[in-house]
C-alpha cells in the first residue's frame, strides 16, 4: 500500500526542487544509518516541505481546468477493484495525491506511468497544448499501519481545504460532503 504524490512540471521553481533534492539525501543518509523514528522525522520533514511548495500553487496549475481535473480523475479511478484498489485521491491544482494497495501482478511504476502518460497525452490533445506535462519523478512513501492509512487518507481528504480551495470537487474521500 502505497501514499504517491505526483506534480505538474512547471508546479516547483527550480530553488524549491534544490532544496528538496538536499531533504531526499538526507533521507537516504539516514535510511542508511537511523532508526525507524529517525527515518519517520526525515520522511515528514521531506513531505511538509514539498506539500507546502505544491499547496503554494506554483506553476499554470492546468489542473484547475475543469476538463483537464476529470481526465486524471478519471484515469485515477480507470481499473479500480482489477489492479488496484484506491483509498484516497486528490487532484490538486498543480500536482496529485493518492493512497492505492495493489494486486500483486502490479508495480507502482507501471501504475503511476499508466495514469501520467493517459492524462498528459489527453489533456494536451483536449487544451490544445504539446510537450511535458508531469513531473517524471513521484514522491511514494510505503503505508505500513492501519494508522498510518487512517493519517494519508486523512491528509489527502484535507488538502484542498488547506490549499484554501473550498468546496473541491476533485477529492475522494470528501470532507464536504460530511
Amino acid at each position: 500500500m502505497y501514499f504517491i504524490t505526483f506534480r505538474l512540471a512547471d508546479s516547483m521553481p527550480k530553488e524549491v526542487q534544490e532544496r528538496a533534492k538536499e531533504y531526499k539525501q538526507i533521507l537516504d543518509r539516514v535510511r542508511k544509518i537511523g532508526t525507524a523514528e529517525d527515518i519517520s522525522r526525515a520522511e515528514r520533514e521531506l513531505l511538509r516541505y514539498v506539500e507546502k511548495h505544491l499547496d503554494a500553487g506554483y506553476g499554470n496549475c492546468i489542473l484547475k481546468t475543469p476538463g483537464a481535473s476529470q481526465i486524471v480523475w478519471e484515469a485515477l479511478h480507470f481499473g479500480e477493484g482489477s489492479g488496484h484498489h484506491l483509498y484516497a485521491c486528490a487532484v490538486m491544482p498543480n500536482h496529485v495525491h493518492a493512497v492505492v494497495s495493489l494486486e500483486p501482478d502490479l508495480t507502482l511504476d507501471r501504475l503511476t506511468h499508466s495514469w501520467k502518460s493517459y492524462s498528459a497525452h489527453k489533456i494536451n490533445a483536449t487544451l490544445g497544448r504539446s510537450g511535458r506535462l508531469w513531473e517524471p519523478e513521484s514522491f511514494d512513501h510505503i503505508v505500513r499501519t492501519p494508522a498510518a492509512l487512517q493519517r494519508f487518507v486523512r491528509y489527502v481528504a484535507e488538502n484542498p481545504r488547506k490549499a484554501g480551495l473550498s468546496n473541491w470537487e476533485w477529492v475522494f474521500p470528501s470532507l464536504d460532503a460530511t
